[in-house]
């Protein structure tokens, strides 16, 4: 495989990877997975308000309690990722859709110019 092939393959590769990561999410309130929140932290979670887990108090966990909670760090970290790889995807395409509109109009203006007999006709 010569380099080019093999660079435009790695590529894919990893768009691949990305787009299956924001495909596990169903929206953006979703995680990419589902998780059991201890109770303590549900409401917080639930509701998208951090400042409530500051009405929690620390306590010691058992080992079912911190396995679960590395679970949802676990999870959030990823949701987050995918959040992020979503959103680099809508300015992709964002930026894809402003190039095509930028020569559309490029190519009205010529249209423009040439109706009017302001100038020659350009032949590329």
């Amino acid at each position: 495989m010569a380099k080019k092939e093999i660079k435009r393959h790695e590529t894919q590769e990893i768009r691949a990877e990305m787009l299956g990561r924001i495909a596990k999410l169903e929206g953006p309130n979703y995680f990419t997975e589902a998780v059991n929140v201890p109770s303590d932290l549900a409401a917080a979670i639930i509701t998208s308000r951090p400042e409530l887990l500051r009405a929690v108090r620390p306590k010691a966990l058992t080992v079912e309690e911190c396995d679960a909670l590395y679970k949802v760090l676990s999870t959030l970290i990823e949701t987050n990722m995918a959040l992020r790889e979503h959103a680099n995807e809508v300015a992709q395409m964002t930026k894809n859709m402003m190039g095509g509109f930028t020569t559309i109009q490029r190519v009205g203006e010529q249209i423009a110019t040439f109706a009017s007999f302001n100038q020659a006709r350009d032949e590329d």
